[in-house]
């Protein structure tokens, strides 16, 4: 969806997704999700995600915590919706 390799990934960003979202968008995104999450809710939010071409594609995520196996499963869904904004 970015056009990054997982290599490009750990070595531009650390593994860490926060650093691919919009800086604008991380405090919104990052909270609210905590806040959902905490309270078992599924969440839908719209972001901007940083491409390898240096631009940034519109983001609507489906984050849901559920249960796997015993585990705690965190599941995303994520659909490009650059074109619509």
């Amino acid at each position: 969806m970015t056009g990054y390799t997982a290599l490009e990934i750990e070595q531009r960003f650390q593994n860490r997704y926060y650093y691919m979202v919009h800086p604008d968008d991380r405090e919104k995104l990052f909270s609210t999700l905590q806040e959902r999450l905490q309270s078992g809710d599924a969440c839908e939010i719209e972001y901007r995600l940083l491409c390898r071409d240096n631009t940034y594609k519109w983001i609507f995520e489906r984050v849901r915590l559920g249960q796997e196996e015993g585990k705690e499963v965190l599941t995303c869904d994520m659909v490009d919706i650059t074109a619509e904004k």
